[in-house]
């Protein structure tokens, strides 16, 4: 004999039929449930309005809520690293540097001067500065530069003087130009004389040129009275 426990699963309040609303038109009910509809929408919107704000609040407060110290000590730390590092760099080549040089010493072939490339035994004379190499060439591009500009102010006075000369020719006549001719033979002369230096100092340069061509080194102290702009071309064609 099988029983049946589907009563003891059941509830024993059976459900009640839905009551008519009477006196309510069509029209009515239509109306009601748009009201219905209308206000579960507006509860959707404002639950996902307040939950967006809500996620925003939290992360801005996690972004502003991050410790500063943090950030400055791991900064510190990695600079300290680098300082480390770049104190043991020096280090190490300062080592490297002074047991060349002691090889450079102990050579006794003479080769030492083509196997490297440093000339320790300069460097060790020239720590008090003794060898302004810097200065020396600073110098004489000074003296390259008042080269240049005492020859364009003798141009433009060349220009000047020619100019005087016509216009004493035009306003005066020949035979008052005439007789200042002694005056204008000796300004000839000087600026012969000028011509024939300057003559020499190419002569002298285009020597130069071809001795440093042939050596690959190019002497300052030969360039005396050179332009500035000639000593750059120099320098292009030699390619110093």
């Amino acid at each position: 004999m099988s029983s049946s426990l589907g009563w003891r699963t059941q509830s024993t309040v059976l459900p009640s039929k839905a009551k008519e609303i009477r006196n309510v038109s069509a029209r009515s009910m239509f109306d009601l449930k748009a009201a219905l509809y209308a206000k579960e929408e507006e509860s959707r919107r404002g639950t996902r309005t307040v939950r967006k704000r809500k996620r925003r609040v939290r992360d801005d407060e996690g972004l502003e809520g991050q410790n500063k110290g943090v950030a400055s000590r791991a900064e510190k730390e990695e600079l300290e690293v680098a300082q480390k590092l770049s104190g043991a760099a020096l280090r190490e080549k300062s080592k490297l540097y002074g047991e060349l040089k002691d090889q450079a010493r102990n050579l006794k072939d003479g080769l030492g001067d083509e196997k490297y490339m440093v000339n320790f035994e300069r460097a060790g004379r020239d720590v008090d500065r003794s060898y302004p190499e810097k200065e020396t060439m600073h110098d004489k591009l000074d003296e390259m530069e008042k080269a240049r500009l005492e020859w364009e102010t003798e141009t433009l006075r060349r220009m000047e003087e020619d100019r005087e000369d016509a216009e004493k020719v035009t306003s005066f006549g020949k035979e008052a130009y005439e007789a200042t001719e002694a005056t204008h033979r000796e300004r000839e002369s000087k600026r012969e004389n000028a011509d024939k230096l300057e003559a020499q100092k190419l002569e002298r340069l285009r020597v130069l040129i071809k001795e440093s061509k042939e050596s690959k080194f190019l002497d300052l102290d030969e360039l005396g009275g050179v332009s500035q702009e000639d000593a750059g071309q120099i320098a292009r064609i030699l390619q110093l």
